[in-house]
């Protein structure tokens, strides 16, 4: 798991794990993203990839527009 940076970044996912738990577990998806991803292509492809695997794993849940922590 994580053995590729197009998985996620632990980093990343820290981050996203910290700033749903600050809005207390839901949050819409465009709003988290913008929120850890500092302004750069880069930057934010990386947090949708580390969202993306995590959510597969169930850390996340999607349900329409927001993401919650499971």
């Amino acid at each position: 798991m994580l053995n590729q940076a197009s998985e996620g970044l632990p980093s990343v996912l820290l981050v996203l794990w910290r700033t749903l738990r600050a809005s207390k577990n839901r949050i819409k998806k465009d709003r988290l993203i913008a929120h850890c991803a500092p302004p750069s292509v880069v930057a934010d492809q990386q947090v949708k990839q580390t969202l993306t695997t995590w959510t597969d794993l169930g850390v996340f849940r999607e349900s329409g527009d927001e993401i919650r922590l499971t």
